[in-house]
Parts: C-alpha cells; structure tokens; sequence
C-alpha cells in the first residue's frame, strides 16, 4: 500500500512526502527508522498499511511516541 500511496502521490502532485519509515528501515531503500520521525515537522502522518490489525498497532505505537492522534491519517 505504502509504494501505490508513493506513486499516487507522484501522479497528483496534492502533497509533499517528506519522510518514509518502517521498522525494517535497514532492508528497505529510501526509508527511514519511524524515531526519526520526531525530528522532522510534518502536518499529516498517513499510515499506509492493509491490514487493519496492524494500522491499528502501528497507530497505537505513534501515539506512544507523542504523536498527536489528530495528525495521523
């Protein structure tokens, strides 16, 4: 979901992605370890994930993090 998120992105031009993470940040190119995103200002973290059990945990994590539960999408 997260590389047709990418693409989609790509094609409509209706946002700038400026960080993409993962926990296995290591065996993945261009993405970032998820504590980086506390280093960055963003306005909006979309959770580009299908299966929702694991959106749900990812959502969860983000929050225990400090993240604002009202930027996530």
């Amino acid at each position: 979901v997260g590389n047709l998120f990418i693409r989609q992105t790509g094609l409509l031009d209706y946002c700038n992605i400026i960080l993409w993470v993962d926990q296995n940040y290591k065996e993945l190119s261009g993405v970032s370890n998820p504590e980086d995103i506390s280093k960055i200002h963003y306005d909006k973290i979309v959770i580009a994930i299908s299966d929702e059990n694991i959106r749900n945990k990812v959502k969860e994590f983000l929050i225990g993090n400090g993240i604002n539960k009202d930027a996530i999408i």
